[in-house]
C-alpha cells in the first residue's frame, strides 16, 4: 500500500502503521484473524467517505468529476490479504 497515500476515513496512513508496528502489530493482527474467522467488524472499520473533485472550472455532468474514495486503514488491509 503506498504509505504517502492520503489519510483515510480513521486519519491513519500506511506510514503511520509502518512506524508505530511494535506498539499496534498485536492488535492489528487480532483484528484481522477475527474478521477472517467470520467477527462482524465495527462499522467504522468500513465507513468510506466519497470526495468528488471537479475535473474542469464548470462541471454538468458527474463525468466532470474525479473521485476519490477515502476508506479506513483497516479496510484497506483486509481488502488486500
Amino acid at each position: 500500500m503506498n504509505s504517502d497515500s492520503a489519510a483515510g476515513a480513521d486519519g491513519y496512513t500506511t506510514k503511520f502503521f509502518v512506524k508505530a508496528w511494535n506498539i499496534v502489530k498485536v492488535d492489528v493482527l487480532a483484528a484481522v484473524n477475527d474478521f477472517f474467522k467470520g467477527t462482524p467488524y465495527p462499522k467504522f472499520f468500513s465507513f468510506i467517505i466519497l470526495v468528488l473533485i471537479p475535473k474542469k472550472d464548470v462541471t454538468n455532468k458527474w463525468m466532470d468529476f474525479r473521485h476519490i474514495s477515502l476508506c479506513s486503514f483497516f479496510n484497506k488491509l483486509v481488502s488486500k490479504i
